[in-house]
């Protein structure tokens, strides 16, 4: 989850220590995290067949 935390931290301008000192943003990147991976799990396997790069 770091890689992903330092994604996001970039690709908004914050750093670090922005990011560590609001709870709520560290919340909200935490769930979209969680509701990516809910979604992969949902993925039909024929999808991930036809698209398996």
């Amino acid at each position: 989850m770091l890689l992903n935390r330092r994604l996001y931290l970039a690709h908004n301008g914050l750093t670090e220590i922005d990011f560590s000192a609001n709870l709520m943003l560290q919340d909200a990147v935490t769930r979209k995290i969680e509701i990516i991976g809910e979604a992969s799990g949902k993925i039909l396997a024929s999808f991930k067949l036809s698209h398996s790069q």
